[in-house]
C-alpha cells in the first residue's frame, strides 16, 4: 500500500500478509512472523514479531507477542495448519517512509512460492 500522509507531514507504511500454514510453516510446532520496518541508514530497522504454536499448552505459556517497532495486527498465537493467517504490519510515523518487510520463521517473504516452501 502507498504510505499515508498524515497531517504533521509524516507518513505511516502498512503492509498485509496472507497464506495458509503448511507443515512447513511450523518448525517443531512454532511459527514466527516478524515485520521489520527500514526507515532509513541511520535508523535502519525495528522489528515486530508474533511467536504462535500450533499447541494449545504451549500457546497459553510461551507463545509471545512483541510490541517492539511496527505493530502487527490480525495474528493469533496459535496457528494449526491449514489456518489462514491474515496479518497487517503498520509502522510509526516518519519521513522518510518506512519500507516494510514481512519475515516467515527468519526468512524473508518474496512471493508466493517462498509461502509454499
Amino acid at each position: 500500500m502507498p504510505p499515508l500522509r498524515n497531517t504533521d507531514g509524516l507518513l505511516s507504511s502498512m503492509l498485509g500478509l496472507r497464506f495458509v500454514v503448511v507443515p512447513q510453516h511450523l518448525k517443531n510446532g512454532v511459527l514466527t512472523l516478524s515485520c521489520r520496518a527500514y526507515i532509513s541508514k541511520a535508523y535502519l530497522t525495528t522489528k515486530s514479531e508474533i511467536v504462535a504454536t500450533n499447541k494449545a499448552k504451549i500457546a497459553e505459556n510461551h507463545a509471545t507477542l512483541s510490541q517492539d517497532g511496527p505493530a502487527i495486527t490480525g495474528g493469533r498465537l496459535r496457528y494449526q495448519e491449514g489456518n489462514v493467517v491474515n496479518v497487517n504490519c503498520t509502522a510509526q510515523k516518519s519521513h522518510p517512509p518506512a519500507e516494510l518487510r514481512w519475515y516467515i520463521n527468519d526468512k524473508e517473504v518474496m512471493n508466493l512460492f517462498i509461502l509454499l516452501k
